[in-house]
C-alpha cells in the first residue's frame, strides 16, 4: 500500500489484515515493550504468537493483528536478544533485515519502509523458509517486479542500485530476479506461483510472458 500511495506500482492485487511492525533495539528489549505495552493498553489483546497483537474491536471473518517483531539496532543487541524480546524461537529468522534497514524510504520521522530491493530480499528469506506455505512470497516478488516496470519506476532505480551495488544481498536480488525470469531454475521457478498469480487474476499470458518480460526490463536496469 506504501507503495501503491507513492506511485510505484498499481494497487498490489493481493490483499492482506496484518501489519508487520519492526521495532529497533538499541539499548535491548525495553525498547520492545514500549510498544508492546502500548498495544495491550490500547487493548489489544495477545494471542497466537508472542508477538502478534489483535485490535480490540474485530470485524467478523475478518483476519486482522499486527505482528510486533524486532531487529538490532546496535552491536551491542544480539539476534538472540532480538528473539528473546520478541518470544520467538531459535528458528525464527532475521535473515535480510540488515539489508532491509539500508537505503529505507522514510514515512514519518523514526518509522521506515524498506525499498523494493530489500523488500524483495526479505521475500526471499521467507519463501526459502518454507516454500510450500510461503508461495504467496514467490508471487509477492514476481508482481512488485511486474508492477515497478509497469509504472516506470525501474527507470528510476539506478542511484539506488548505485548505492547498494557491491552488496552481497543485493547480488542475490539481482540473480534471484534473473532466475526467476529465466524459466530454467529449480530454485526460483515462477511455475511454482503459478495458480497463485491466477487467483489474483493474472492471465495465463501474462504468467507466461509478461512477468518474466517485466523482470528482465527490471534487472537490465540494475547495472
Amino acid at each position: 500500500d506504501i507503495y501503491q500511495m507513492q506511485g510505484w506500482i498499481p494497487q498490489f492485487k493481493r490483499k492482506t489484515g496484518d501489519l508487520d511492525l519492526s521495532v529497533g533495539l538499541v539499548s535491548g528489549q525495553g525498547d520492545y515493550d514500549v510498544l508492546k505495552n502500548g498495544f495491550l493498553a490500547s487493548g489489544y489483546v495477545n494471542q497466537g504468537a508472542p508477538y502478534r497483537f489483535s485490535p480490540p474491536h474485530t470485524i467478523p471473518g475478518a483476519l486482522a493483528y499486527i505482528d510486533l517483531l524486532a531487529h538490532s539496532s546496535s552491536s551491542k543487541v544480539s539476534d538472540e536478544q532480538v528473539r528473546g524480546a520478541m518470544g520467538a524461537g531459535p528458528g525464527f529468522s532475521l535473515v535480510g533485515m540488515s539489508f532491509a534497514l539500508r537505503e529505507r524510504f522514510r514515512i514519518s520521522p523514526r518509522i521506515y519502509c524498506p525499498n523494493p530491493l530489500g523488500m524483495v530480499r526479505l521475500k526471499m528469506a521467507s519463501y526459502r523458509d518454507d516454500p510450500t506455505k510461503r508461495i504467496k512470497d514467490l508471487a509477492d516478488i514476481a508482481e512488485l517486479g511486474w508492477g515497478l516496470v509497469e509504472k516506470g519506476q525501474h527507470f528510476e532505480m539506478k542511484p539506488l542500485w548505485g548505492a547498494l551495488a557491491d552488496t552481497k544481498e543485493a547480488k542475490q536480488v539481482k540473480q534471484m530476479l534473473a532466475e526467476l525470469s529465466g524459466g530454467e531454475s529449480t530454485e526460483w521457478d515462477l511455475d511454482d506461483a503459478r495458480h497463485e498469480l491466477l487467483a489474483r487474476n493474472f492471465t495465463e499470458e501474462e504468467v507466461e510472458t509478461s512477468i518474466p518480460a517485466r523482470l528482465k526490463e527490471w534487472i537490465s536496469y540494475l547495472a
